[in-house]
């Protein structure tokens, strides 16, 4: 399995846990730690984006079967 790690300088994880915090809405009431949640988070816009990028081209998939059957189906005079 491929992992991914992302590393801050000490000084900085604070100010990036802090901001993943404030922008997507952590409670410390979840039972996990802000560092889990930013974890959780960028977890989350990866599968998003995966889920988008294919959605995508499988749209345009499907598009261009749709044309292709007009295009040889559909005979106007």
């Amino acid at each position: 399995m491929a992992q991914l790690n992302i590393t801050f300088p000490d000084g900085v994880a604070n100010r990036v846990l802090d901001a993943f915090a404030a922008t997507f809405g952590y409670d410390p009431g979840l039972g996990v730690t802000k560092a889990q949640f930013a974890k959780q988070q960028v977890v989350e816009f990866i599968k998003e984006t995966v889920k988008s990028h294919e959605a995508n081209g499988a749209a345009e998939v499907a598009r261009g079967l749709a044309r292709q059957a007009v295009d040889s189906e559909v005979d106007v005079t």
